[in-house]
């Protein structure tokens, strides 16, 4: 209600105006025009470790019992010997010692689809070794609109790629395809053959396609 501009633009036909985040404005329709909010929505604290929480409770032994053995009896019944908390910690503490297997959670967790737009496996998938001779025909790939990538490089040369919530282990003599499929080179033909006969490469184009997350122009 009480909004003073600092600045003020007229848009005529074909202008755009990009207005950075955390810019506040206010926009008026002067004529028929469209106006689209692109958000790249950050996950909050308590949706990350909610997403962990129900993670790391599928990795715990559910056999496995608090246990105090060795504790002593405190001097007042009602009180939690500092020991006892430690062992809670420690328990707790043991769930994100793992420094791989958290980022191997997160990279499922981040490239999980959102908002309910969800790639859509092909009808008729690809038969191993069909897609490469496509892509040798001229054939390019696109990612899927709906498609999140990420990888992590791991120690040894390995790596992960991560597909809508999905992980692809690569060994050493594969992981330069994570940063090929989820970097900005277009995936053409030309870009692709160079590692179509890689063992494997093939296969795993192949399994992307299938599920829909990449798709074939």
């Amino acid at each position: 209600e009480r909004f003073v501009p600092n600045a003020e633009w007229v848009l005529e036909p074909g202008d755009l105006l990009y207005l950075p985040p955390r810019l506040p404005h206010h926009g008026v329709a002067l004529d028929d025009c469209m106006t689209y909010s692109i958000g790249f929505r950050a996950p909050t604290h308590a949706e990350i470790v909610e997403g962990f929480l129900a993670h790391a409770a599928e990795l715990v032994d559910p056999q496995a019992r608090y246990a105090d053995p060795g504790l002593e009896r405190p001097a007042q019944p009602g009180l939690l010997p500092d020991a006892a908390l430690a062992q809670i910690r420690a328990v707790l503490r043991d769930l994100v010692a793992d420094d791989a297997a958290l980022a191997r959670w997160f990279g499922r967790f981040v490239t999980e689809p959102k908002r309910g737009a969800y790639p859509l496996p092909l009808d008729v998938p690809y038969a191993p070794g069909e897609l490469a001779e496509t892509l040798k025909g001229g054939a390019r790939l696109r990612r899927s609109a709906v498609a999140y990538f990420a990888y992590v490089a791991h120690a040894g040369g390995g790596a992960s790629l991560f597909a809508c919530g999905a992980e692809y282990r690569l060994d050493a003599a594969l992981a330069f395809a994570a940063p090929l499929l989820t970097g900005t080179a277009s995936l053409t033909a030309a870009t692709l053959a160079p590692h179509l006969d890689t063992p494997g490469f093939g296969d795993l184009l192949t399994a992307l396609v299938n599920q829909g997350y990449l798709l074939v122009e």
